[in-house]
């Protein structure tokens, strides 16, 4: 027998997926079992995938089938009202379970026979609305007005605004990460497991130096740390703290992650040229960086702002 519950505990032991991912496709897996056992009105851990359908010779039992892809079709339809993301995890959760059945139980993969298709589901892409100068200036003087850590508040948003980088990069950040003298950051945790160095502001060196001492942290630990010096804050704790400052500032309330639009905004808006841009974000494909920048126009085109161009040039000159 082919019992689901016994088969989840045997994906457990063997999946090699982030934990986060793999928390998300077990409670989909979890969902799905109790999905059956209401269909074939039994316990979650009496569902046998290949014993679904009965074969009946009047009211005898005769034989068993298997689940088939009209199933799985038939639970993702009732997930679309759960939103995308919902749907998206279910359907990937589907994929991978079943893939491993096929390779370790020699159970048959059915989800190439699924009619449904995730892609008719995916919501239409939203700009995302970024700070403009002005915006950034109120965001940072509501910052600076009400901030009840100023000193790291201000450098994480500076570091925010300045790199480009996303939230979770800047977070993990230990002070191991940093060359002081060349004012740079080696990013060992990006989104695409690629590591890459981003190039600071002039004199952010010895303010991060300086910001050590203060604080009295060793090299081991983190730049942000939380609520132990090992541990950084969270992703959430700086959303909360940026909201905080917008609504103090009056402006919209926006996603953290547009602090990273806005800074590809603003570089394009300067007249750095797409590659560059690219690679300060990290991007993998030159689509992606379009994305970031091509709904917004070209303004200022022929200014040049000498800070800016200092971190062109210490940028080009390391390659």
């Amino acid at each position: 027998m082919i019992n689901f519950i016994q088969e989840i505990n045997n994906y457990k032991k063997i999946s090699k997926l982030s934990k986060d991912r793999f928390n998300r496709y077990l409670n989909c897996l979890y969902h799905f079992c109790d999905f059956l056992a209401d269909q074939l009105h039994c316990n979650p851990d009496e569902v046998n995938l290949d014993k679904i359908y009965q074969l009946k010779n009047g009211s005898n039992i005769i034989a068993y089938k298997p689940i088939d892809a009209g199933i799985i079709d038939h639970y993702l339809m009732n997930q679309v009202k759960n939103g995308y993301s919902n749907l998206e995890s279910s359907t990937l959760a589907m994929k991978s379970f079943f893939r491993f059945l096929a390779n370790n139980r020699n159970f048959p993969n059915i989800v190439p026979h699924m009619r449904f298709k995730l892609n008719d589901y995916i919501p239409a892409a939203k700009s995302i609305r970024i700070l403009s100068r002005h915006e950034l200036l109120r965001f940072l003087h509501s910052l600076i007005s009400h901030s009840d850590n100023l000193i790291r508040d201000t450098l994480l948003f500076s570091l925010l605004l300045t790199t480009g980088c996303r939230i979770s990069e800047i977070t993990e950040l230990k002070f191991s990460d940093l060359n002081f003298e060349d004012e740079m950051i080696t990013l060992l945790k990006t989104k695409n497991k690629i590591q890459r160095v981003i190039v600071l502001r002039k004199g952010f060196g010895a303010l991060l130096r300086q910001y050590q001492s203060i604080n009295e942290l060793k090299d081991n630990e983190c730049l942000f740390p939380g609520k132990a010096k090992s541990i950084p804050i969270t992703r959430q704790f700086a959303s909360n703290i940026f909201k905080k400052y917008l609504i103090l500032a009056n402006l919209p309330d926006l996603r953290i992650h547009s602090l990273r639009h806005s800074f590809a905004t603003h570089m394009r808006d300067e007249g750095i040229d797409l590659l560059t841009l690219m690679e300060l974000l990290g991007h993998q494909k030159l689509q992606t960086t379009l994305n970031y920048t091509q709904s917004y126009y070209t303004r200022n085109a022929h200014i040049r702002i000498k800070e800016h161009e200092e971190f062109y040039r210490k940028f080009r000159s390391r390659k």
